[in-house]
């Protein structure tokens, strides 16, 4: 079989390794490193979701094998994922529960659409990236003379050449000594600038500032920023107003938007959060930030399924299976399906009427 140790002897043999993967002094104080090794560690992986790449260029090879979460791929892993949310002004314990879903922080993972590494990157979002990458780096190079983290990134900028795109060069986003490092600064950059896109916001030499009338404001991080962007443009804030929302925090909306578009893409995040905003305005159906909690556990009765109470995350997703039926499907199974499916079209002409959360179960699939 394959060495689950290939990476640990990697590690040790490269030189421009060794700082990156030494144990620090201070850990982040809202994402301690045990939360990184017990994901590492409890993440279940296919071979066939495990890639094998020699070095950081060129086409992976599959099976695989999950590498053995060692010392030195802990602290080369969390090391670098905290320098570049650091840098950047990003919360690590946002974005750490949607990578942990994702890849389990593990180097080598890779997915049915040729997504690769910890941040599970396909070609679009590697060119999205390659776009604004330059811009990012040098104001990170300018952060680096006041901000520890920066200086960082930069001590290690011969890391960070641009990764190759094509699906046959996912290694560059796998293959040591470039990775872990430089897919966790895309991972940071891909979320950065969708945030800065939503916001108006802008990062420059390690500060965030927003944009008005080609002046830089400071930003306080809380509902007196006054946004520009995608968010003025839309007028999201006078929306959420007028649906019962007092005050909203747009920083609260940007985070959710931005993970939302994660996967989706921005575009389409963007198209159904303006979308809900304006059937529920319509319908003169006033909203809570509550509808916007994706850490709350809704339940409900499974009316066209078993009838028995469920998450009603769960439920949605029933709907949009219900039209997928397999051979494989009881007599029982495959009624309940059929149930659904007549049901769908009514299902998502009211989806509106749900949490934000099951809106966009049932509208972005």
């Amino acid at each position: 079989g394959i060495n689950r140790l290939f990476y640990e002897k990697q590690i040790t043999s490269n030189s421009k390794l060794k700082d990156l993967a030494l144990a620090r002094d201070q850990e982040n104080k809202d994402l301690p490193k045990k939360c990184l090794i017990h994901v590492m560690n409890k993440i279940s992986l296919s071979k066939s979701s495990l890639a094998v790449c020699a070095k950081a260029q060129g086409a992976v090879k599959t099976p695989g094998a999950k590498p053995c979460v060692s010392e030195n791929l802990v602290n080369l892993t969390y090391n670098s994922y905290i320098d570049v949310m650091e840098c950047l002004n990003l919360k690590p314990k946002l974005f750490f529960p949607k990578i942990a879903q994702e890849s389990g922080f593990i180097l080598n993972a890779y997915g049915v659409g040729k997504d690769g590494g910890i941040g599970q990157f396909t070609k679009p979002a590697i060119e999205a990236v390659n776009q604004v990458y330059t811009q990012y780096l040098n104001e990170i190079e300018t952060a680096a003379v006041t901000k520890p983290s920066c200086a960082r990134i930069i001590k290690n900028k011969n890391l960070l050449t641009k990764a190759a795109s094509p699906s046959d060069q996912r290694c560059s986003m796998i293959g040591l000594p470039e990775n872990p490092f430089r897919n966790i600064l895309y991972l940071g950059i891909f979320n950065r600038s969708t945030m800065d896109r939503l916001s108006g916001m802008k990062f420059v030499a390690g500060n965030d500032y927003i944009v008005k009338d080609n002046q830089l404001i400071n930003v306080n991080y809380n509902a007196t920023d006054d946004f520009g962007g995608v968010f003025k443009e839309n007028k999201y804030l006078q929306s959420l107003q007028q649906l019962g929302i007092k005050n909203p925090n747009m920083h609260f909306f940007k985070e959710v938007l931005t993970l939302a578009g994660y996967n989706m893409g921005s575009p389409t995040a963007i198209r159904l959060f303006g979308r809900y905003l304006e059937k529920r305005k319509l319908s003169k159906k006033p909203l809570t930030l509550e509808d916007f909690d994706f850490n709350k556990v809704r339940i409900s009765k499974d009316t066209f399924g078993d009838g028995k109470e469920k998450n009603t995350i769960d439920i949605a997703k029933s709907f949009i299976m219900s039209s997928f039926i397999s051979s494989k499907d009881t007599a029982t199974t495959k009624s309940l399906k059929l149930k659904k499916r007549k049901e769908l079209p009514n299902v998502w002409a009211n989806s509106y009427l749900k949490s934000f959360p099951e809106f966009l179960t049932l509208n972005a699939n």
